[in-house]
């Protein structure tokens, strides 16, 4: 029904919401008391609605300084693997502010990967295991502020004063070789046994495709099904880089568990090489043979292992022992270590990939 022009309209009156006065903090704004009418979505200083203020009048500004930049102490940084429980696995990550006099906002702290390491919600960062991870600060007060620290994790056992260090560390990152217990360890000075090298040549060339009738024609007896290294070796048997053991207790065998010494290592790879490197392979010459720069005081004359070894150190491979006990030798018959192992590995995939 419409109303007369002229008619007046009943007022409907205030709906109010009354809210009470709160202190502003550091971080927080304040309010002053007031009241809100939902009506007309009107403020008010006082209940009887006499003194109409505006919304930002309600407001009392925090007292804190808002920050615009949020800054991580390090931006990068390396980190050993934590073993023993030893703090030299740990890293404190601090914040500070921009502009200056600004409080540091509420954050969280998280790691990209937690598998490399996590940070805790102080910042305090504890490495696992080899790899890399990105440590982040995030504001938890809607201010969009973030700050990131780039972390590298190493190998607690890898001295980086010794001739391998790098060289182990391009295994890991060409995913030669993991280190134990998911990568909190390398072992370097630890003896490698047969299937670990010859896993670790499988995956240097890159991991060939095996068949089901290539493990039944190429496996051994001491090669179970589905363990990591079935494929390698049943690979390697198949392109002649390992024959396995022809004679004595382990007669049929591949030699599962047993160590790898220097010359069959040097064997492998020379093999290898003769099937993955293509026409950057040259194999050594009779003059080779002859030559004394490539010779070495325990390596006899028509030896199994004589042109691999003179193939390793011709091509910078293998140099064999500068001093010592055993200087002017190449090591025959020393079981080969894991730092040594990636350490000819490494020189190989220089030389040839």
């Amino acid at each position: 029904k419409l109303l007369r022009e002229g008619t007046p309209i009943p007022a409907t009156g205030h709906t109010l919401t009354h809210t009470d006065a709160k202190e502003a903090t550091e971080r927080k704004d304040g309010n002053i008391e007031y009241w809100h009418c939902s009506v007309c979505d009107r403020y008010f200083s006082d209940e009887a609605c006499e003194n109409e203020i505006s919304r930002s009048d309600t407001v009392i500004p925090r007292t804190g300084t808002v920050p615009e930049v949020i800054i991580l102490n390090i931006s990068t940084a390396e980190m050993p693997t934590s073993h023993y429980n030893s703090n030299d696995s740990t890293l404190e990550l601090t914040v500070s502010v921009s502009p200056e006099g600004a409080y540091v906002p509420d954050l969280v702290w998280t790691s990209s990967n937690e598998k490399a390491a996590v940070v805790d919600a102080n910042g305090l960062v504890t490495a696992f295991a080899y790899g890399r991870t990105v440590i982040t600060a995030k504001d938890t007060e809607g201010l969009g502020l973030s700050a990131s620290c780039s972390i590298q994790t190493r190998y607690y056992d890898v001295d980086p004063d010794k001739y391998w260090y790098s060289h182990i560390y391009w295994a890991a990152e060409s995913g030669i070789t993991n280190g134990f217990y998911g990568g909190v360890y390398f072992g370097p000075e630890e003896n490698c046994t047969r299937e670990q090298m010859i896993t670790f040549l499988y995956r240097e060339a890159g991991k060939p495709a095996v068949s089901q009738a290539d493990i039944k024609k190429y496996s051994f007896p001491d090669v179970e099904s589905g363990t990591y290294y079935e494929k390698a070796v049943v690979w390697a048997a198949k392109n002649g880089i390992t024959k396995g053991y022809s004679s004595g207790k382990y007669e049929g065998m591949f030699g599962v568990g047993l160590d790898v010494t220097r010359e069959d290592t040097v064997t492998f790879l020379y093999r290898m090489a003769k099937v993955i490197a293509g026409s950057s392979f040259k194999d050594v010459t009779a003059t080779d043979l002859k030559n004394q720069s490539y010779s070495f005081g325990d390596v006899a004359s028509g030896k199994y292992y004589q042109k691999a070894i003179v193939w390793a150190a011709k091509n910078g491979i293998a140099k064999g022992y500068s001093s010592g006990e055993n200087k002017g030798k190449f090591g025959v018959g020393f079981n080969v270590l894991r730092g040594d192992i990636v350490t000819f590995l490494s020189r190989y995939d220089a030389k040839f990939n």
